[in-house]
């Protein structure tokens, strides 16, 4: 059987865009580490992705892919809706194969029940309110089209789901109505118009695994999958699919959602590079001389500092840019979100521990390359009333009714981090807190109560100034 993979770039530049990351490199180390393992076990593996991901993967790394298909430079699909790439690849297909994300190793070759089934899954997903929620925001979109199947499947206690990092079969014809569901839901819905509200809702988990799955139990298709249980959409753990230093002793690992920003993960990562690709980990890093300065030779800046002119160029680009972005979206709808932060900024702070928060929109954050002339820097913090010892190194860029349309405010770590977990799912002030704190050796009361004092603080600044809302 043919294994495959898909690689868009969606026109990010994959040395300085991080897709899900922390930072570049460790995606790269992935797409290496997925690649080899497989070459390890089969003699076709074939990658489907644009001009970017065919240089940087192909030309620059030279993963051994067997055949490369440059099928993506104009695909028109919103970034955000990074599933329907798969989809489009999905669609391609005439004979029996396994797609394998990026994100997949394997240290074994897979066994021959999941090669020869009609159709292949990683495992079947039993949702929980996570999924809930993401389901709920599908069904309050406008004018909503979607079979009275699908209809009744997502209003179920229980939402229907197979995690697809590992999907196919020799179940062409299914396969291929399947595609023709996601891509009817999408025209339909108009969720590719940026002009359309529809367009803003994270429907990728709906239409790449819930659609799938409600269609093949309607069918009542038998689905192979790789993991032999289903697994809660949150019970995913490091210690089962991503611990790399157990290498060989797991058929399969899956480093998926937040586990690329765990910071107990992406050390086993690089381990597992270094220890079976040593000369390809070398390769990698040394594409990213300022974070890896021994191994580089290169203790200087890559790139030249640039001009006060052209750094502060580079702001105003961003800000024309999304200005341009932003500029048919309705004054009305803007105008009641404006209503509903000056609302928000006006509730005591104590109050909003139990309050569902999710990211503004339309939040774009920019950040201030490493090559900037520090006049540059300097004069974005006198624009914005820095302290001379604030960190300045993003801003986030919202729309507004005010002024010129668009506003920004610098954001400090803890801001950023409220900012990340907030993008992956909607979650309560106490959720947040959770989440950040687990990340932290806090041992005493006195610590964990400050740094909850902190985490408030930067929430609310965030909630007042619009980048993170109300749910």
């Amino acid at each position: 059987m043919k294994i495959i993979q898909t690689f868009w770039t969606a026109g990010q530049d994959p040395l300085k865009h991080s897709f899900g990351w922390t930072h570049p490199e460790y995606n790269l180390m992935s797409w290496a580490l997925s690649c080899l393992s497989l070459r390890e076990h089969y003699d076709e593996v074939e990658l489907y992705t644009d001009s970017a991901g065919y240089h940087i993967l192909v030309e620059v790394l030279q993963l051994p892919y067997t055949k490369v298909h440059v099928i993506f430079d104009d695909f028109q699909c919103l970034p955000h809706h990074w599933a329907l790439s798969k989809i489009k690849t999905y669609s391609l297909q005439t004979e029996p194969f396994l797609h394998i994300d990026g994100d997949i190793y394997l240290p074994r070759p897979l066994p021959e029940r999941v090669l020869t089934a009609p159709l292949v899954a990683q495992n079947r997903e039993i949702g929980t309110r996570y999924y809930r929620d993401m389901m709920d925001n599908v069904l309050r979109m406008e004018n909503l089209k979607l079979p009275e199947i699908v209809m009744k499947g997502l209003k179920e206690n229980s939402i229907a789901s197979y995690n697809m990092g590992i999907f196919g079969g020799t179940d062409i014809t299914f396969i291929h109505d399947y595609c023709k569901e996601v891509l009817r839901f999408i025209t339909e819905n108009r969720i590719n118009d940026f002009k359309c509200r529809n367009s803003r809702v994270d429907c990728n988990v709906f239409f790449e695994q819930v659609l799938f799955a409600v269609l093949a139990d309607h069918a009542q298709r038998e689905i192979t999958d790789m993991l032999g249980r289903a697994m809660h959409d949150e019970g995913y753990t490091v210690h089962e699919f991503c611990n790399l230093d157990k290498y060989e002793e797991k058929a399969f690992f899956h480093l998926l959602g937040g586990h690329k920003r765990n910071i107990h993960v992406i050390p086993m990562l690089e381990n597992a590079m270094i220890r079976m690709y040593p000369e390809l980990y070398r390769k990698i890093v040394c594409m990213f001389p300022h974070r890896y300065v021994r191994l580089s030779g290169c203790a200087q800046p890559q790139s030249p500092i640039l001009s006060m002119e052209r750094s502060i160029a580079q702001w105003e680009d961003f800000l024309d840019k999304r200005a341009k972005e932003w500029k048919d979206l309705p004054v009305e709808e803007l105008f009641e979100r404006e209503k509903r932060i000056a609302h928000a900024g006006q509730a005591p702070a104590e109050s909003l521990w139990d309050t569902p928060f999710t990211t503004n929109p339309n939040l774009a954050i920019f950040d201030i390359p490493q090559n900037w002339h520090p006049k540059a820097v300097k004069a974005l913090k006198e624009k914005f009333q820095c302290e001379k010892r604030y960190p300045l190194t993003m801003l986030a860029t919202i729309p507004t009714v005010r002024a010129e349309g668009v506003r920004s405010k610098p954001i400090l770590e803890m801001e950023l981090r409220i900012i990340k977990l907030l993008q992956e799912k909607e979650m309560t002030l106490n959720e947040l807190r959770d989440a950040i704190l687990e990340k932290f050796n806090l041992k005493t009361e006195a610590d964990k109560n400050g740094a909850s004092t902190h985490i408030l603080h930067s929430a609310t600044q965030l909630l007042r100034f619009g980048i993170i809302v109300k749910k």
